[in-house]
């Protein structure tokens, strides 16, 4: 979960930056900035987590919808995610009730959780498979959105069993993106503490680049996994309800298991 937040803060740091170097490491969050960045997070999720039951709003009211989907090459697995506001991105949330709902690929049985989470809405599917999300507002109207694994666009990790503590460098390979609306994030975790991560952004170009600072935290022996995701903004649903917008994002994963070495 705080990988994910990681991502959208990133996303939304990264819009601010003026820069256009290709091998640009935008943030690596270690040790204790981790920690104090954690507790902000935590704080403002605390903020946001209150929700209203949508047969409550007004037939009037339009709701902003917000879609994620997450593919992964390795583990060929597809995670769907849905959550609702009122009114706009910056409304209240909304917990679906009374003859409102939301169904994935004509499934309404879904993990529902509104405790430290982005999305209170997510379906799980053990293999690659495209996204219809339709939404039912109380009131009958319908809106149907899909979101594509073509959507998206796929990345893969070279093949390396290692990584040197002097420091980490190698090209992905995958089809290179001209547009703004695409990032890469560069994710290392050891096994042995899933506390500890390093993270960083790659806005243009395809090195991967990480520091001996960045990977000091890391010991010479220990195991971990690296993961790249290429997020692609794909704007606002289709099928959007009035003015309220939304929002819907494309996650493309490739994972490798690898030792640190001297």
């Amino acid at each position: 979960m705080v990988q994910k937040l990681f991502i959208m803060l990133n996303i939304k740091i990264n819009k601010m930056q003026k820069s256009k170097s290709i091998n640009n490491n935008i943030h690596s969050y270690l040790g204790y900035m981790l920690n104090i960045l954690c507790l902000f997070l935590l704080l403002s999720l605390l903020s946001s987590c209150a929700k209203v039951e949508s047969h409550l709003l007004d037939s009037e009211v339009s709701v902003f919808q917000d879609y994620y989907v997450t593919f992964n090459k390795t583990k060929n697995t597809t995670v769907a995610e849905a959550d609702f506001r009122a009114k706009d991105e910056k409304g209240p949330r909304l917990q679906l009730s009374g003859p409102s709902e939301i169904k994935v690929n004509d499934r309404e049985n879904y993990e529902f959780s509104n405790i430290f989470t982005l999305h209170f809405y997510k379906w799980k599917y053990n293999s690659i498979t495209d996204v219809e999300f339709v939404y039912k507002k109380e009131h009958g109207k319908i809106f149907k959105n899909t979101i594509k694994s073509s959507d998206g666009l796929w990345i893969s990790i070279p093949s390396i069993t290692t990584i040197s503590k002097k420091g980490l460098q190698f090209d992905w390979s995958g089809q290179e993106s001209d547009g703004e609306n695409s990032s890469i994030i560069c994710t290392i975790v050891p096994k042995s503490n899933e506390n500890t991560r390093i993270l960083s952004l790659f806005k243009h170009g395809r090195t991967v680049q990480l520091t001996s600072e960045n990977l000091k935290l890391l010991n010479v022996g220990e195991e971990v996994t690296l993961t790249l995701r290429r997020m692609v903004d794909l704007g606002s649903p289709k099928e959007a309800d009035g003015g309220a917008g939304g929002k819907m994002f494309v996650v493309m994963e490739d994972q490798k298991d690898l030792r640190i070495t001297n």
